[in-house]
């Protein structure tokens, strides 16, 4: 699961500039992998919010290509703050 995260990071990275790769994403941890989907745990609210409406069809694209599952829309990916999860991009 780590291994894979990793490998997520390193296609954002190529993706996005320095300051919002260590702002946004590198504070995300994969909490879960399984079948299609993913949960992320991220620090607050805020942050689930902003990756919501800037870096889902990002961090999806990276995980379908890693994992095989073709295209990104038949990913889920879940962002979950405080143990409480907010799902996304549920497709």
């Amino acid at each position: 699961m780590d291994v894979i995260w990793q490998k997520c990071l390193n296609i954002i990275k190529d993706k996005v500039s320095q300051q919002n790769f260590d702002t946004w994403i590198k504070p995300i941890r994969i909490a879960s992998l399984q079948d299609n989907s993913v949960v992320l745990s991220v620090p607050n609210r805020f942050f689930k919010d902003w990756l919501e409406e800037n870096y889902t069809t990002l961090i999806k694209d990276a995980f379908s290509f890693l994992v095989g599952y073709g295209r990104a829309n038949s990913f889920c990916a879940t962002y979950r703050t405080g143990g409480v999860p907010g799902n996304i991009a549920q497709s």
